[in-house]
């Protein structure tokens, strides 16, 4: 059953807590004690509750070595919610895995397990060949996600276009271009029959908004990625059925907002009926760089935190302490909205 369009709401805009100064032992070197929480240095033995029982994965997507590093890589940094993101295909993929679900709370996203040959996902493509493989993909990732014992699967919206994998994200002109509302009655039918399979599966199925750069909109247009635009997300969750949540990506909607000149706080409120995960991170509003969020992120007061699940995005970089990243999301997050 397709749902009512949500009505916009207003949350608090302001968040004071002291977490710069944690944050400041952990980095000196200093371990503090909060509650029953150790934050650092000593990272090992401190698995215990945090300040917040909300779920905060971090991905593996900008990882670039193969998932099972990556995860052992994450674990080694005191990090258990892990998300499968990207990669490359190779053999023993899914052994190599499986081998950490003992040890990690792992989910999978979109392009995971990576297929072989890597093409690029498209629940909207007008190609049948290419949304047959896409629905193909996606139905072997929740079967993984069922072994792994994970709640949920996060697939991203479709294209009006089928850009080859070397094409992605830097061309748009010359690809062949669907009608609008051809493509999202596609994917419209694809979710339907993917959420179908998932809800037997038993696992929920999330929808990621898009990305729209300004390079983006002046080669392909307004409306070439769908569900984009706050406005668009809601058009086309509405004919989502029920069970098919939004996998709001901040980042992705901070650097669409600056595309199409809306505000991105009111499209975070627009769309939060919807939301029931986030992909967080941070960038300069041009192109979605995967910085790591810090307690002065725009996003912080708008979230819902009785949202159950949370990724972190955020590229491996020197400056980069994951563990701190996902104590300072599960802070924050916890407190969004009630100030």
């Amino acid at each position: 059953m397709a749902r009512d369009p949500p009505r916009a709401g207003t949350m608090a805009s302001t968040l004071c807590f002291p977490i710069k100064s944690h944050l400041a032992s952990v980095r000196a070197g200093r371990a503090i004690t909060r509650g029953s929480v150790v934050y650092g240095p000593h990272r090992e033995s401190i698995w215990e509750p945090s300040v917040s029982s909300a779920s905060v994965f971090v991905s593996t997507g900008s990882f670039a070595m193969p998932p099972a590093i990556a995860v052992g890589i994450l674990l080694d940094a005191g990090i258990r919610d892990i998300e499968l993101s990207g990669g490359v295909a190779h053999e023993g993929l899914h052994d190599s895995v499986l081998t950490h679900r003992d040890h990690a709370n792992l989910q999978v996203h979109n392009y995971f397990p990576p297929a072989d040959p890597p093409f690029v996902f498209n629940l909207a493509s007008v190609d049948e060949q290419i949304r047959h493989r896409t629905l193909t993909c996606m139905k072997e990732a929740i079967a993984l996600s069922a072994m792994l014992g994970a709640e949920r699967y996060g697939v991203h919206a479709g294209f009006l276009v089928d850009p080859p994998v070397s094409f992605l994200g830097r061309t748009w002109k010359s690809l062949d271009k669907a009608d609008l509302s051809v493509a999202q009655g596609l994917f419209v039918e694809s979710v339907i029959e993917l959420q179908a399979h998932a809800k037997r599966t038993g696992i929920e199925l999330l929808i990621e908004n898009n990305v729209l750069t300004t390079g983006t909109r002046d080669e392909g247009g307004d409306e070439v990625l769908l569900m984009a635009s706050a406005e668009q997300i809601c058009d086309l969750m509405a004919q989502l059925p029920d069970g098919v949540g939004l996998l709001m990506d901040v980042a992705h909607l901070k650097v669409t907002a600056s595309t199409l000149g809306f505000d991105p706080v009111a499209g975070l409120e627009v769309t939060s009926p919807f939301v029931r995960g986030y992909h967080l991170s941070d960038n300069d509003g041009m192109s979605d760089s995967n910085g790591g969020v810090t307690a002065e992120s725009w996003f912080w007061p708008y979230l819902d935190h009785q949202v159950p699940t949370a990724t972190l995005e955020v590229a491996p970089a020197p400056d980069v302490d994951f563990f701190i990243q996902v104590e300072l999301a599960k802070e924050l997050w916890a407190n969004a909205g009630r100030l």
